[in-house]
C-alpha cells in the first residue's frame, strides 16, 4: 500500500501543473488532505469510505428535502438542534421522545436539561 500511496502522491503533484484548470485545482485540493487520505490504511477499523456517516445523516437529509427546509433563522436553528439531538440519541440507543419530554419538563421547571452524554 505504501508504494501506491507514494505513486498517487506523485500523480497528484504532477496534476497540479496540468494545463486543464479543473484538473489542476482538483489535484491541488486533494493534496491538502493527502495525509488524511490514507488513514484507513494506518488505523485499524477505519473504513476507506464515508458510507457510515452518509447512512447516519440520510434520514435527516431526506426530511429536510421533503419539508423544503426552514424560512427563518430561528426555525433553522431549532431544526438543526433537534435533528442533531435525535440522531445522537438514536445512535446511543436511547428513547428520543422520552428525552424530549424530559428536556421540555426540565426547562419549564427551571431544572437542568438531561445530558446527551
Amino acid at each position: 500500500m505504501h508504494s501506491l500511496e507514494r505513486r498517487f502522491g506523485r500523480l497528484l503533484r504532477k496534476g497540479r501543473s496540468c494545463p486543464e484548470g479543473k484538473t489542476a485545482k482538483f489535484c491541488a485540493n486533494l493534496l491538502r488532505f493527502e495525509e488524511s487520505l490514507w488513514t484507513f490504511v494506518r488505523r485499524k477499523g477505519v473504513e476507506p469510505t464515508n458510507n457510515h456517516a452518509e447512512r447516519t445523516i440520510r434520514t435527516l437529509v431526506l426530511w429536510r428535502k421533503i419539508s423544503f427546509g426552514c424560512h427563518s433563522e430561528k426555525g433553522y436553528r431549532f431544526v438543526k438542534r433537534v435533528l442533531t439531538v435525535t440522531q445522537t440519541l438514536k445512535l446511543q440507543g436511547k428513547a428520543v421522545f422520552q428525552f424530549l419530554c424530559d428536556a421540555i419538563t426540565a426547562l419549564r421547571n427551571g431544572k437542568t436539561a438531561p445530558s446527551l452524554a
